[in-house]
C-alpha cells in the first residue's frame, strides 16, 4: 500500500499535467483524477488513524 503522501504526490503530478494541456477534456480528466488521489489519501489517513486508536485502546486494556 502506498502512503497518503505518495497519493498526494500523484495528485500534484496530475494537476501539473493538467496545466500543460490545451485540451479541456483532458484537463478535466486530470483534475478529477487529482481529486480522487487526494480523497484516497484522506481515506487511508482515516484508516491509519482508526488503527492507531485501536492499538492504543488495546494497550490500555492490558491487565496489570
Amino acid at each position: 500500500m502506498s502512503t497518503p503522501a505518495e497519493y498526494r504526490q500523484r495528485a500534484a503530478e496530475c494537476l501539473r499535467l493538467s496545466a500543460t494541456t490545451n485540451d479541456p477534456e483532458v484537463r478535466t480528466i486530470l483534475v478529477t483524477l487529482a481529486q480522487s488521489w487526494v480523497a484516497l489519501a484522506g481515506q487511508v489517513e482515516g484508516r491509519l488513524s482508526g488503527m492507531a486508536e485501536a492499538v492504543s485502546g488495546l494497550a490500555t486494556d492490558v491487565p496489570d
